[in-house]
């Protein structure tokens, strides 16, 4: 019979170092939305005035404010000085901020409100989730952030990838096996958001004045470098002589540092290249299922990319994706099964794939049906918050009433991915 500790209700914070609303962002909706609330009480801390907290809000979660966090990796000293001033002046804020201690668990969403929250709750015991989002960069700081990890007590870390645990563990957390305790979770999508919708996709294809005879390729993405925009500007380029009727879709803004000189030299090349009434720049944009939907195929090029939810989302949209063989893609897109690999910074392969898409219908078609049969079977909404809610479990113990499995191992999972098309 469970104790009145065991059936109380576990009191989760959830905090983002950030108020702009991307993928990992879009993952933290995925949980408040799909918690059960007789057992989850949430609380979001991030930047007040911002669309994540007024998403956050709309959900039903009271928000507490914090001050956007400065802090990028950089080998500048001058900047790396500010943005530790940035942390320091955020982890004051988190650590006074009303309704913190009465938490059970934070959930950080991101690595570096991952640091915030373990600094902020020193001495309080109370467990944190590191929530990787992100590929670790090679670089001084990195190893410093593993040996915090280390250090501080009651870090949990959840990678939305096995590429992303494999980069963090680095040559140390290898080392000191099992100081940290790490668990792949990969996101997830909601089909009854993305999925095929042949009326909707009329509609914006009106509005975007894409013609039947038009084949649009799509690229979503914050406007940066690590996305690709450029390499598959230059890729689609060498594909309009043979398919003049193409479009490419640029879905994003400029958010950070020096994107916005990113984004010029984008138009710039587009323009150099006698392309710039081919490629579209539609901006950021709250409607992606819609744009994907208006789409023929989607295009993931990034230089790194710690899972790919845009790929997963437009497989349950079910279009056909080109995306570039880098970290924790390969673990959604198989190739020629659920999409097209290519070389990271290959462009030529990059427009050879992409002319496939253009000139085989039947590999299109089949490509979506068995992405889309992967999505409502593997990258579930519901599996996400299931293992979800069981490493809560298994971090607070009496907290609540004990799941008969035990956290899903990253081996199961992979068994169940490559399952789905032994056949094929």
């Amino acid at each position: 019979m469970a104790s009145k500790v065991s059936s109380s209700i576990s009191k989760i914070a959830f905090v983002n170092h950030t108020g702009v609303v991307s993928g990992a962002e879009r993952v933290l909706l995925t949980m408040l939305e799909g918690l059960d609330p007789s057992r989850y009480q949430s609380v979001g801390f991030c930047p007040t005035d911002s669309d994540l907290a007024n998403q956050i809000r709309a959900r039903g979660v009271p928000v507490i404010g914090l001050e956007a966090l400065q802090a990028r990796f950089t080998w500048n000293p001058v900047r790396l000085v500010r943005y530790l001033r940035s942390y320091l002046r955020v982890i004051r804020e988190f650590r006074n901020a009303p309704r913190l201690r009465d938490a059970h668990l934070i959930h950080a969403n991101t690595l570096r409100a991952g640091l915030i929250a373990s600094f902020a709750t020193v001495g309080s015991g109370i467990p944190v989730i590191w929530h990787l989002q992100d590929i670790m960069k090679i670089h001084p700081i990195s190893t410093a952030i593993r040996w915090t990890a280390v250090l501080m007590p009651g870090v949990h870390v959840v990678a939305a990838s096995h590429a992303t645990a494999i980069r963090f563990k680095g040559w140390l957390l290898r080392i000191l096996r099992g100081t940290v305790p790490v668990t792949v979770l990969h996101n997830s999508v909601d089909s009854r958001q993305f999925h095929p919708d042949q009326a909707e996709r009329f509609r914006v294809r009106r509005e975007l004045q894409l013609t039947d005879d038009i084949f649009a390729f799509t690229i979503v993405g914050q406007l940066t470098r690590r996305k690709g925009q450029l390499e598959t500007i230059r890729a689609f380029r060498n594909l309009v002589p043979r398919f003049p009727m193409a479009r490419l879709l640029v879905v994003g803004a400029p958010l950070f540092n020096d994107d916005h000189k990113y984004f010029e030299l984008l138009k710039s090349t587009a323009a150099d290249l006698g392309i710039a009434d081919k490629v579209l720049f539609l901006g950021q944009r709250s409607d992606v299922n819609s744009l994907l939907n208006a789409s023929d195929a989607v295009v993931v090029n990034s230089h790194r990319e710690p899972f790919g939810l845009v790929a997963l989302e437009a497989m349950a949209a079910g279009k056909p994706v080109v995306a570039a063989q880098v970290d924790g893609i390969p673990e959604l897109v198989v190739n020629e099964v659920t999409g097209l690999l290519v070389p990271p910074g290959g462009d030529a392969a990059l427009t050879s794939s992409m002319a496939r898409v253009c000139s085989e219908p039947e590999l299109c078609q089949a490509l979506s049906r068995q992405s889309r049969n992967l999505v409502e079977t593997v990258f579930t909404s519901a599996r996400f918050i299931n293992q979800l809610e069981e490493i809560y479990l298994s971090i607070l113990g009496d907290r609540g009433a004990a799941l008969p499995n035990a956290v899903e191992s990253p081996d199961v999972f992979e068994t169940a991915r490559k399952e789905q098309f032994s056949d094929t």
